[in-house]
């Protein structure tokens, strides 16, 4: 029988000849051993921990599923975690209005802050555990390298090792605060808030109507001036000081100096409320143009607030709450620069006085021109 070999066929053999050539080493390199270089190897009953993500002995058997390498024993199977983010933390961890939680077995190098929030540890922190408005918990397996500080309250199990400071003050009787906590403040603080600016518009409507006016008028120099206020007040109290007679009004200064500056506050929110009702500055009554702009200030802080009580993990509705909070403090805090230097221009909103008549001398007759 005779084979006609033509070139299709010719090229066909080649290509299988070279995929089998190839497929042979390929082969033994998966079956064959690769070893890599491991700076700590811990083996405990959660199984084998390779720190700094160094690698393994691969041999037969080995799988890798999700950052992890699964070895299938006759009885047992044991679990490698390459990248250590269920065990070993990287860095420190510094939470903003939300809870922290370092599990067991995890490792944090640094240190876990928490600003108005809880911290719970269970795992093991090298440097100190701090929470701000927060409470402190400490598990049975929880271990600090450094101090345990907590404005909230600590609350520490037995097996807990600090091993430096462990300081607790609890904030007003209140062992610990959450995230709600600080949602329902905002929340109060902003409708004390309004009911001071509704107080201030029925008593001095015109002093504001005044000062939001200079604020209209000289903006860039309110602006400077309310900068200026600050350090102005510092400086005035302490050459007060100096003397012991004024150290009561440098006393006196400091507590008035709040009130000052809501003051103004409230009067750059009557202008920023006329124009949102789009009405005139002096339009009756004074009181709805500024509870409309202090309103609208404070929603951009309660939303912000919920949002951030409704979110537990860093996310979007987190980055949208924290956004929200800033838009609001960053706006209140504009209003009462230019509201504070414009008290100072307008001399706290008085009455500007009427420019002086001319004045006729007895027995001398006023002079009128003749008609043409």
């Amino acid at each position: 029988m005779r084979v006609f070999w033509s070139p299709r066929r010719l090229a066909l053999l080649a290509f299988l000849g070279a995929v089998l050539s190839l497929g042979a080493p390929l082969g033994w390199a998966q079956t064959g051993d690769t070893t890599r270089t491991a700076e700590r190897v811990t083996i405990s009953r959660e199984g084998i921990r390779i720190d700094n993500g160094a690698g393994i002995q691969i041999k037969n058997g080995v799988q890798v599923v999700d950052g992890t390498v699964q070895v299938d024993g006759e009885k047992h199977r044991v679990t490698i975690d390459l990248d250590g983010e269920g065990r070993r933390g990287r860095g420190e961890i510094v939470s903003f209005f939300r809870d922290v939680h370092v599990p067991p077995g995890k490792v944090v190098h640094g240190e876990v802050v928490s600003l108005f929030g809880n911290a719970k540890i269970e795992g093991e922190v090298i440097g100190d555990a701090v929470a701000v408005f927060g409470s402190l918990q400490l598990g049975d397996s929880a271990r600090i390298g450094g101090d345990a500080v907590a404005l909230g309250g600590i609350d520490a199990a037995p097996g807990a090792v600090v091993q430096g400071d462990m300081v607790s003050i609890p904030f007003f009787g209140f062992h610990g605060f959450s995230s709600w906590t600080i949602a329902i403040a905002l929340l109060l603080l902003t409708g004390f808030c309004i009911l001071c600016t509704w107080l201030a518009a029925i008593v001095v409507p015109e002093r504001l109507v005044r000062v939001a006016e200079t604020v209209s008028q000289r903006t860039l120099m309110s602006f400077f001036l309310g900068i200026l206020s600050g350090p102005m007040v510092l400086v005035l109290g302490f050459l007060l000081c100096v003397t012991m007679i004024g150290i009561p009004v440098a006393v006196l200064l400091g507590a008035l100096y709040p009130v000052f500056v809501f003051v103004g506050f409230v009067a750059t929110a009557t202008l920023m409320g006329s124009r949102l009702r789009n009405a005139s500055l002096d339009a009756k009554p004074v009181w709805i143009s500024a509870l409309i702009g202090v309103t609208f200030n404070g929603a951009f802080i309660v939303t912000g607030g919920i949002l951030l009580a409704l979110s537990d993990t860093a996310g979007a509705l987190h980055a949208v709450g924290m956004g929200l909070c800033a838009v609001g403090f960053l706006l209140q805090t504009l209003l009462s620069v230019l509201g504070s230097g414009a008290l100072i221009l307008s001399g706290l909103g008085a009455k500007r006085a009427a420019p002086p008549a001319e004045t006729v001398s007895m027995g001398q007759v006023p002079q009128t021109s003749a008609p043409a």
